[in-house]
């Protein structure tokens, strides 16, 4: 009798314990989007416009000298370290954003590329314009290069990725200071697929890398700065500079 007692509470306990569950869980249309085991679970990627303020911590530098803040002018700086992991773990969490990426270096002319999610895009001579992931592309990245950083959103970032993809299958020409049809400098390349197809991130037709990436550093819409390479050791100095657009 006493064990058909306490197997008579446990079965009222359980029935209980479900019927308040229930009674917790949203009722409205959005219900589906939580769950009992919320809190034990990842919370989900930031994504679109709070993708960059979410991630502007994580990837700050240890230090920023008061001359790297002063040259950002309020903006959020983010540095990524040599080799391809934290590359590849950059661009998954910065992965509903735009990135117009400068290698002052490069050439004489200096180079320019975009991060379009985690794929990078780019016309560097006249082998022709070719596509990569990011974090293959920045184990070759030792001298100093810039990102200017745009919030977008996953609609956007897949509109822009299959329009490059479709761009470098018409197989453009290269020429050093060509801005199309004919013939795409690496500037052209980029922006000219950027100021089509995305005119929120208020960028025109440029021609000159070196005068592209300056025009961002002093008026850009981006959100924020990312450092490379050896431009990502240097954040701490006093004597920082952004070479070629300072």
């Amino acid at each position: 009798m006493a064990t058909r007692t306490r197997r008579g509470r446990s079965i009222w306990l359980l029935a209980a314990l479900v019927a308040g569950l229930l009674v917790a869980l949203p009722s409205s249309a959005g219900a589906g989007r939580f769950n009992i085991f919320s809190r034990l679970t990842r919370p989900a990627r930031p994504s679109g416009p709070a993708t960059v303020a979410a991630n502007g911590a994580r990837y700050r530098p240890s230090k920023v000298s008061g001359a790297l803040a002063r040259r950002l002018g309020g903006r959020s700086v983010m540095a990524v370290g040599r080799g391809g992991r934290q590359g590849k773990a950059y661009a998954r969490d910065l992965g509903d954003t735009v990135e117009i990426l400068f290698q002052p270096h490069a050439s004489s002319f200096g180079h320019v590329l975009v991060r379009i999610g985690q794929q990078v895009y780019d016309m560097p001579n006249a082998m022709g314009a070719r596509s990569q992931s990011f974090d293959s592309m920045l184990r070759w990245i030792h001298s100093p290069m810039y990102g200017f950083v745009f919030d977008s959103t996953p609609e956007r970032v897949a509109e822009l990725d299959r329009a490059f993809k479709s761009f470098i299958a018409s197989r453009p020409a290269f020429s050093t200071m060509g801005s199309g049809p004919d013939g795409y400098s690496c500037a052209a390349f980029v922006t000219s697929v950027l100021a089509s197809k995305a005119p929120e991130l208020q960028i025109g037709l440029e021609v000159g890398a070196t005068t592209f990436a300056s025009g961002l550093f002093r008026a850009g819409s981006h959100q924020a700065v990312t450092l490379y390479g050896s431009a990502a050791d240097q954040a701490g100095s006093e004597s920082f500079r952004f070479e070629r657009l300072d």
